[in-house]
């Protein structure tokens, strides 16, 4: 199993939105919305669900009290929905975001979580609808997670 032919991205919480870090794109580039330094809102991103369902509650209070853009038809714009979505993000492990951002793509986000077992970011895929796998994408994102909180634990007992 790869990844290799999707687009992955690094990305942390920067106030209300989502900062993309890094952004690594496979054969089918997506240019469009994600790039480098880039900002998304965090209600209808996979990335910025993933850092509202394992992050601070004040945070999901915050962004349910701001009016929630919909970038697409699909986007989630009514609190209960997103509540729930979140709901669905903590009992699987990851979030997806389905044509919410882009009509035509799909994302999974797993959080990356830090020694002090505090979300310090999420780590997603992106692929067109029409070869998306959430569960292959979950797994492989569960794996790299794992790799990389073992190398942070390694590097910070290190110091």
């Amino acid at each position: 199993m790869t990844l290799a032919n999707e687009t992955i991205h690094l990305a942390v919480l920067d106030g209300l939105e989502v900062r993309y870090l890094e952004k690594v794109s496979g054969h089918g580039l997506i240019t469009r919305p994600s790039r480098v330094a880039g900002r998304m809102p965090l209600h209808c991103t996979a990335t910025g669900k993933v850092l509202l369902a394992f992050g601070a509650r004040l945070l999901v209070d915050e962004v349910m009290a701001t009016p929630m853009e919909r970038l697409t038809p699909h986007a989630v714009t009514a609190p209960g929905l997103l509540l729930q979505e979140l709901a669905r993000a903590r009992e699987a492990g990851y979030a997806v975001e389905y044509e919410q951002t882009r009509i035509g793509y799909l994302s999974v986000a797993i959080p990356l979580v830090g020694v002090t077992g505090l979300t310090m970011g999420a780590l997603s895929v992106t692929a067109p609808t029409f070869r998306a796998d959430v569960k292959k994408f979950a797994k492989l994102l569960g794996l790299v997670s794992r790799r990389i909180t073992k190398t942070i634990t390694a590097m910070s007992t290190d110091t």
